[in-house]
């Protein structure tokens, strides 16, 4: 070899030399290590990264895997769990912490309470995320529900609840809040049931305006005035005066003296009148089973008001039914408003039952408190009250019972 050869072999193992050698490959306890260090620090996204990289190598968790120098706790799941939860992803946090129950290694450690704790805590956080992202579409399904419940009103006052385009509003208005009551957290079926309460809201003011179109043509028939006969004009004839002849004198009167009639004659001759026939005392008790033929309007009392009175069993029957197809409301408002004019115990006594039913549904101690001083006053007014066993629930009799036994 010449010396210029010699050379170039030369400068090349100088280059070799000057060159850095390829970093070894991270092992999956030294990604391990890295990240839960990172999770400590706070450094979610290096953290993921790390764990993501050690469970790629090594997936099964253990407490007594093995290292080239020593025996560790491995659960990387549980600290991929922990950053993700710190980085928003609350469904990613769950599937990692389940994957490590499901293997079995975290319950024997020092690092189980953690879990279920972060568990409760993603839940709940998921479930106030979701409440917040339905809150736009509860909103707006309970405005076009409030919209379809004052048109109802609106046609009820015009009376146009007796035809078939309002009780098809009012099959889409129990629909619509049957839907919204059970949505939850869910966005779809909140937008379901605003549709629906809007499909009742325009059907309601369809049955308004034919119902005002009608009282305007009944009106516009009563009004229009009936054409006067055509004036006969009768030209009065001269009549000639005819000379008359002397009237003949009366002859002399001779006055008569006629009998007295007889008393008993007078008798039978007077025409004697019936008594009126009395009418017998109503006792107005409650309806153990109200025969309902169709629905009852759902109405307040404020467009009561506006349509024809009506007595106080009616009434009573009213908020009866609305109270035996679940309306609780309707039927406290029926009754509070019947309370102000007419107070009974049967109104408080059916008042303080709807209020029960509220108080329980909602979890309301104050509607409890108002059941029992309506049942109070109910049994003041009549003591001899009692709820139906075949028509009322066993809860509720029993707190009428205690109610009455302490009053």
């Amino acid at each position: 070899m010449t010396r210029f050869g010699l050379r170039r072999l030369a400068a090349a193992f100088v280059v070799l030399v000057a060159l850095p050698l390829p970093a070894a490959p991270e092992k999956w306890w030294e990604a391990y290590n890295r990240g839960v260090k990172a999770v400590n620090a706070k450094s979610y996204d290096v953290a993921v990264a790390a764990l993501q990289s050690s469970i790629a190598e090594m997936p099964t968790e253990s407490t007594s895997a093995r290292t080239r120098k020593e025996i560790i706790t491995y659960v990387p799941h549980f600290w991929l769990g922990i950053a993700k939860f710190n980085l928003g992803d609350m469904d990613g946090a769950l599937r990692e912490w389940k994957i490590s129950e499901e293997q079995g290694a975290i319950s024997k450690t020092e690092y189980y309470p953690r879990l279920r704790d972060f568990v409760s805590r993603a839940q709940s956080e998921k479930v106030r995320s979701a409440q917040t992202a339905a809150t736009g579409a509860k909103t707006a399904a309970d405005t076009a529900l409030s919209r379809a419940l004052s048109g109802q009103m609106e046609a009820l006052s015009a009376g146009g609840d007796r035809s078939d385009t309002y009780r098809a509003a009012q099959r889409k208005l129990q629909e619509a809040l049957s839907q919204f009551n059970s949505a939850g957290t869910d966005i779809k079926a909140y937008e379901r049931a605003e549709g629906v309460a809007t499909q009742a809201r325009e059907l309601f003011a369809k049955a308004t305006d034919d119902a005002r179109k009608q009282k305007a043509s009944r009106a516009a028939v009563v009004s229009k005035p009936t054409p006067a006969p055509p004036k006969v004009i009768v030209q009065p004839q001269q009549v000639v005066p005819t000379p008359q002849p002397p009237a003949p004198q009366p002859p002399p009167v001779v006055v008569v003296e006629q009998p007295k009639p007889q008393t008993e004659t007078a008798a039978a001759v007077e025409m004697i009148a019936p008594a009126p026939a009395k009418t017998p005392e109503v006792e107005l008790k409650m309806p153990s089973a109200p025969e309902v033929t169709q629905p009852a309007p759902s109405m307040t009392p404020a467009i009561a008001l506006h349509l024809p009175p009506a007595t106080s069993r009616d009434l009573l029957q009213f908020a009866y039914r609305a109270y035996a197809t679940g309306d609780l409301d309707l039927s406290e408002k029926t009754l509070s408003s019947m309370l102000t004019t007419s107070p009974s115990s049967e109104a408080y006594l059916l008042r303080g039952c709807a209020r029960y039913a509220r108080a329980i549904l909602s979890r309301n101690e104050t509607l409890l408190a108002d059941a029992s001083r309506d049942f109070k006053a109910a049994l003041k007014l009549n003591r001899a009250l009692r709820l139906d066993k075949k028509t009322f629930s066993p809860k509720l009799i029993a707190f009428f019972e205690q109610v009455r036994k302490a009053s």
